[in-house]
């Protein structure tokens, strides 16, 4: 069987999927990394998250997304800071090396 430890699902592709289906699928399938999605991770509390990441022995590539410096007035703008931050948090707490950013402007 080909080694499949360097590769990463990058969780979009199978978006009608669960963060938990899409990390036992991994598993299962042994792929060694996963690219997760921030709505996908906020649908369960995130140390279910980081016990299924665990329990599977799979690492995460990235998260995905930031971004989105730019908004219309101080409010949003402060508003996409913080958004962010809380991206970066959820980077350090379930040990994604990158999060994806999107550096264009909020939606409006």
């Amino acid at each position: 069987m080909n080694d499949l430890s360097r590769l990463s699902l990058n969780q979009y592709t199978i978006k009608q999927c669960s963060l938990r289906e899409a990390i036992e699928g991994c598993a299962r399938h042994r792929i060694g990394h996963i690219g997760i999605w921030r709505d996908k991770l906020a649908e369960q509390p995130i140390a279910a998250t980081i016990q299924q990441l665990r329990d599977a022995q799979l690492k995460v590539s990235s998260l995905c997304r930031g971004g989105f410096f730019s908004a219309p007035t101080p409010q949003a703008r402060a508003a996409q800071i913080e958004d962010n931050r809380r991206a970066i948090e959820a980077c350090a707490a379930i040990s994604s090396p990158t999060l994806v950013l999107v550096c264009g402007p909020a939606n409006g």
